[in-house]
């Protein structure tokens, strides 16, 4: 009798992993994987203090803001598990100028939270501040 109730929960969630997986919407880019608005209260130092916000649309163009005021606006190549900023000239206050402004960078998205690791290269102190650390998807 065990073993029949045993088969039949099986055949049962067979059956549910087959329904789950041919409702599953078609495979993801990594752009649109990434595609969002992230969140980071830094802590320091005084000038960084407080809530950041990085947002990015499946198509790379993305915005900082830092206390609600978007600071920086530019437009990145997203490839695989890489992302280049600064491939059109960014815009803003706190933009990263001249060589500082192209940077490449690794990041991996895990469920709610993205990480990104910049390439030792990235001269721009800015963004490395902001970006360099494990971030909180808002939306």
């Amino acid at each position: 009798m065990n073993a029949r109730i045993c088969a039949r929960a099986l055949a049962a969630g067979i059956a549910l992993l087959a329904v789950s997986a041919a409702s599953a919407p078609a495979s993801v880019s990594p752009a649109e994987r990434l595609a969002g608005t992230y969140t980071a209260t830094l802590k320091g130092p005084p000038a960084a203090k407080g809530l950041w916000a990085f947002s990015i649309a499946a198509d790379g163009e993305y915005a900082i803001a830092y206390k609600s005021k978007v600071v920086v606006r530019g437009k990145a190549t997203i490839r695989n598990s890489t992302i280049v900023f600064g491939v059109r000239r960014e815009q803003g206050a706190l933009a990263c100028k001249g060589g500082a402004a192209k940077a490449t960078y690794a990041w991996s998205v895990d469920g709610r939270w993205v990480a990104f690791k910049p390439a030792p290269s990235d001269s721009c102190s800015g963004r490395r501040l902001v970006l360099a650390r494990a971030l909180v998807r808002a939306r």
